[in-house]
């Protein structure tokens, strides 16, 4: 059987991709700062890069916790996970080209990759949706 991911599925896949790149990048900038802390630490133009790269790798560590919650609340089909991935995908469309191609797919993933069973949760009165084929 084969069968297609849904673009739900890609963006999960994405967001933990993304998650993972994030980690190492956060890992090869604290490994540089305390690389040059180490072996250079009189130059005042390597601190102020170093403190720079400092920063960036707590701000890649934070993203890194974003995507990772968002994915599993995509996982989940949370509604909020849903919202951050289109703000996370607007965010992504500036990397130019990469980042675009990516933000395109995640917008598209968060908006309509998600099954009918989300999308009309409850019916005109208010009971829980059933699906009918679940039924047969």
């Amino acid at each position: 059987m084969n069968k297609k991911p849904t673009a739900l599925a890609i963006s999960i896949i994405l967001l933990q991709l993304l998650t993972w790149l994030n980690i190492a990048v956060f890992l090869l900038f604290f490994g540089a700062y305390f690389f040059g802390l180490a072996f250079e630490p009189d130059f005042l133009m390597l601190s102020i890069m170093i403190s720079g790269q400092l920063l960036g790798a707590f701000l890649g560590l934070l993203f890194a916790v974003l995507l990772y919650f968002t994915s599993n609340g995509l996982m989940n089909q949370k509604k909020w996970a849903r919202i951050t991935t289109v703000f996370i995908g607007i965010f992504m469309l500036f990397g130019f080209p990469i980042g675009t191609v990516i933000g395109v797919i995640l917008i598209y993933g968060a908006t309509k990759g998600w099954p009918v069973e989300v999308r009309n949760a409850t019916n005109k009165t208010g009971e829980p949706f059933k699906n009918p084929q679940a039924d047969s």
